[in-house]
């Protein structure tokens, strides 16, 4: 569930201006206001090929690093020759600050009016009169309703469950209190591994490396997420999962040790080491090299 506003492009003398780039929707904005957009969509050594992508068909998520909790999305409409942004529910109240910073300057650069999904119209100038104090209440609303519901945030994926809703639901302040443990999940420093995907013998494995000496965020039961699907791969179609680990040797370097079994390591996992995030992540202390090696020698099963 989010809240859409549209911003039609810029009419030239023979038809309609080009559609920004990724890298412009992020700069031009940045140029109207004191703040540095960035985008939390895509990460890799292919990002400046990604910059240089029409925005027509792309789906951006926007923030601006320290300040957003989620961001918001930008997406261009070629049928309707619009930009439009969404900000999803629930949201922070910077995330919606933020929106609007960024709407005023696309705006102020396109010529145009802000015009919002039920149709109220704003001039640049004045899109912060918008009164999102309903949209801000029915966000947090609708988790209440639901005994547990996943989110996305600029970081990390969030999960609450009924003692995280519950928590929010006993608060003064609801929506304090579901900015303070969103907030508190996607700050935390930490490496959060990509799954990595392989076949063997006809059937899908996943890996994730983990590295000494660094904070680790994991799913307590392996799980790719739902960002990380792709080509249809879901959870059933993986036969194991399984922990590579990264460490440093004295002789050779950096090295990739014998990678064990996913869950039986996250079950052979000292309680101390580790605390739940979220209702499905955990966040795990750095492990030496020497911890790492304690807790292989407890392991049947390798590969």
């Amino acid at each position: 569930m989010a809240k859409e506003f549209y911003i039609k492009n810029r009419k030239k003398l023979f038809g309609m201006q080009k559609v920004l780039s990724v890298a412009e929707a992020l700069i031009i904005p940045s140029e109207k206001s004191e703040k540095t957009y960035n985008q939390y969509t895509y990460s890799g050594n292919e990002i400046k090929e990604f910059l240089r992508q029409s925005m027509e068909n792309m789906y951006l998520t926007v923030g601006v690093e320290g300040e957003s909790l989620r961001g918001f999305q930008v997406h261009y409409n070629k049928d309707e020759e619009r930009y439009e942004i969404a900000i999803s529910f629930p949201s922070s109240k910077k995330d919606w600050e933020l929106a609007f910073e960024y709407m005023k300057g696309l705006a102020l650069y396109l010529k145009r009016d802000i015009e919002c999904e039920d149709g109220q119209l704003f001039k640049p100038e004045n899109i912060d009169e918008y009164d999102n104090n309903f949209d801000i209440a029915a966000g947090i609303d609708g988790i209440l309703k639901i005994g547990r519901v996943s989110i996305s945030g600029i970081h990390r994926d969030m999960t609450f469950g009924r003692d995280m809703i519950d928590r929010i639901k006993n608060s003064k302040n609801r929506q304090d209190e579901f900015e303070k443990i969103a907030y508190e999940i996607q700050n935390l420093e930490a490496h959060e591994p990509t799954p990595s995907i392989y076949e063997k013998d006809n059937e899908l494995i996943v890996k994730y490396m983990f590295i000494e000496k660094t904070p680790i965020i994991l799913h307590f039961n392996p799980t790719l997420g739902y960002r990380i699907y792709s080509d249809g791969i879901k959870d059933e179609n993986i036969a194991d999962w399984f922990i590579d680990f990264l460490v440093q040797d004295e002789k050779e370097g950096a090295k990739i040790m014998e990678n064990i079994n996913y869950s039986e390591f996250i079950g052979k996992l000292p309680k101390e080491k580790y605390r739940f995030i979220d209702e499905i992540s955990i966040f795990i202390e750095p492990l030496e090299k020497e911890e790492i090696k304690g807790l292989k020698g407890e392991f049947k099963s390798f590969v």
